[in-house]
C-alpha cells in the first residue's frame, strides 16, 4: 500500500495542503495532477482546481 502513495506522504507529514486533479488523458488513460500550496493557502487550491475543471470540460 505505502509504495502506492509515496509521492504524496512527504507533502501529508510537511503538513502542506494538496488536492488531486483529472487533467485529461494520454493514450487513452487518465492523467492527473497533484496541486501543492504553501500553509494555510487552501483558498488558491480550490481555485486552481475550478480553473483546471472548467479548461478540461
Amino acid at each position: 500500500m505505502y509504495m502506492s502513495d509515496v509521492m504524496t506522504v512527504g507533502v501529508s507529514l510537511a503538513g502542506l495542503p494538496a488536492l488531486s486533479v483529472p487533467a485529461g488523458d494520454s493514450d487513452g488513460l487518465p492523467v492527473g495532477v497533484q496541486l501543492i500550496a504553501q500553509r494555510k493557502n487552501d483558498a488558491l487550491l480550490f481555485s486552481l482546481a475550478k480553473s483546471m475543471e472548467s479548461h478540461n470540460d
